[in-house]
């Protein structure tokens, strides 16, 4: 959760204060209090299905999945006391609806296993107000020879939207290399 005590991303995803212009405003204790989940009840319910298949030249899955979103879409608010001399910042979070359609395929090639993953998101909660398509992506493989590991992939995030309405860009995509080797072999 993004918003509890333990994760050390919580710095990062909500700082301690938020500068505007020539002004600091000190952001509220911020907590997992602060998010509104879904009332437990049976109109809350969610629902996925997976249809898997596997051959021997690969394995494919088919999923869809229509719940709340891991991600809280988080709301800000400027909050002034009786003065008005002071100000500060409140943060508060709702989980919404999300709809998902998505596949995965594992190809093997020789020593080579060849990953493809996608997932698109039918009208995603962007802000409060703001509903998006979202489409993401990742390629990649894994490589075994004797005791090494090498794991390559690339992924990419689509937003349908410009970059002043998403306050990101809409298109981010990154590459991950992973090379290790084992020292240590204990057999059974």
């Amino acid at each position: 959760m993004p918003l509890a005590e333990n994760n050390p991303l919580k710095k990062i995803i909500v700082p301690d204060s938020i500068q505007i212009g020539e002004y600091t405003f000190p952001v509220n204790n911020v907590s997992e209090k602060n998010l509104i989940l879904p009332d437990r009840n049976i109109f809350n319910s969610e629902t996925a299905l997976r249809i898997s298949s596997y051959f021997s030249s690969a394995d494919i899955s088919l999923y869809g999945f229509y719940g709340y979103d891991r991600e809280p879409v988080l709301s800000y608010a400027v909050r002034t006391d009786e003065n008005d001399s002071s100000k500060t910042i409140d943060i508060t979070g709702n989980y919404k609806r999300l709809s998902m359609f998505g596949l995965d395929a594992a190809i093997p090639v020789k020593e080579i296993v060849i990953r493809l993953e996608g997932a698109f998101f039918y009208k995603r909660f962007i802000t409060d107000e703001l509903k998006k398509n979202q489409f993401k992506a990742l390629a990649g493989f894994d490589w075994m020879p004797s005791s090494w590991t090498v794991t390559a992939q690339y992924y990419m995030d689509y937003i349908s939207g410009t970059k002043n309405e998403l306050n990101r860009e809409s298109f981010i995509h990154q590459t991950s290399l992973s090379l290790s080797k084992t020292l240590f072999y204990r057999s059974s």
